[in-house]
């Protein structure tokens, strides 16, 4: 083999763990984020928005009055969301970008603050540090830190 196709070999198997990683990190970010946060409605939880290349941020930010109409809603975004973390999960390629987990619920600045019952303040912080913890665990090596 020459000396090329020893590197493009390597790159190629570097690029291959790195994917990997990334895919599990994402799904265990966002399977962490979800069951950390507070649930009234559900809708505070179905705005985590899974996406590739950019921050997805066309999804929620007021939650509707009526908490019936907020729940219905909010269940049926929870699923999309869980269907693109899987989907991301099972065929990122770093040709796609960089891996966002955006919430726009305009009172997810306070929940992470403290404001509920249901949720320690920084829960979000604690939940990716988590899920980083954990990945670097099934790895077996330390890939991914946190800088908080």
């Amino acid at each position: 083999m020459t000396d090329a196709g020893r590197i493009k070999r390597v790159s190629d198997d570097l690029d291959a763990f790195v994917e990997k990683a990334v895919r599990q990190l994402q799904l265990r970010v966002f399977q962490v984020l979800t069951s950390a946060s507070p649930v009234q409605t559900g809708f505070f939880r179905a705005g985590w928005t899974p996406s590739t290349g950019q921050a997805d941020r066309s999804g929620l930010s007021s939650r509707p009055a009526n908490l019936e109409a907020a729940a219905s809603f909010a269940a049926s975004r929870f699923s999309q969301n869980n269907q693109k973390a899987a989907q991301i999960a099972a065929t990122y390629r770093l040709s796609a970008g960089t891996v966002f987990i955006v919430n726009n619920v305009r009172y997810g600045i306070a929940l992470n603050a403290g404001s509920s019952a249901q949720a320690p303040a920084m829960f979000v912080e604690t939940a990716i540090a988590q899920a980083v913890q954990a990945t670097n665990a099934a790895l077996g090596q330390n890939v991914f830190r946190t800088g908080f």
